[in-house]
């Protein structure tokens, strides 16, 4: 799996707008994400809305780890997974969790077979983007051409150094 870092991903550096064009330009036709919270977040401290929001959209619910880093059992905590589908979907979930993990999938597809993990994360001194790519080649050849656009100095790939010094 390839890791990419976009630094300075937050409001301030890059409009909430623009934020959102970007995390869509992840998604292939037929392309989903998969947000999650731990089963007893939703379950104990999601309001109403979010779990109205939420729960017509819980696509999995388990204990798989699918994330990039180490490996960490989930034995008393599930996940819960809900799909997001386009822009208001997008917009309304960074609402509930401006700092979240997600997941790239084909809509039908298996759960293990995610092309991305995305990661909202703090660093030393800004907020980075955390893009771990499955399919190799896919993010500098289809994703970095849509939205390169959106660089600047400061919101930029960086490599690891200059994220966590």
């Amino acid at each position: 799996m390839n890791r990419y870092y976009l630094n300075n991903f937050y409001i301030g550096k890059i409009s909430f707008e623009e934020r959102i064009k970007v995390m869509l330009s992840f998604l292939n036709q037929g392309d989903i994400f998969l947000f999650f919270h731990t089963k007893d977040h939703f379950e104990k401290h999601c309001t109403p809305q979010e779990k109205e929001f939420i729960g017509p959209r819980i696509r999995f619910i388990n204990n798989e780890w699918v994330f990039p880093w180490g490996t960490q059992p989930l034995q008393n905590n599930s996940l819960v997974w809900y799909e997001i589908n386009d822009s208001n979907e997008v917009e309304e979930s960074l609402g509930i969790n401006n700092l979240f993990t997600c997941l790239v999938i084909q809509k039908n597809d298996e759960f293990m077979n995610h092309g991305y993990v995305l990661s909202l994360r703090e660093s030393v001194d800004s907020f980075v983007l955390i893009i771990d790519e499955k399919r190799k080649g896919d993010f500098m050849g289809r994703v970095f051409p849509k939205i390169k656009c959106y660089f600047t100095e400061e919101v930029k790939l960086a490599p690891i150094e200059k994220i966590y010094p």
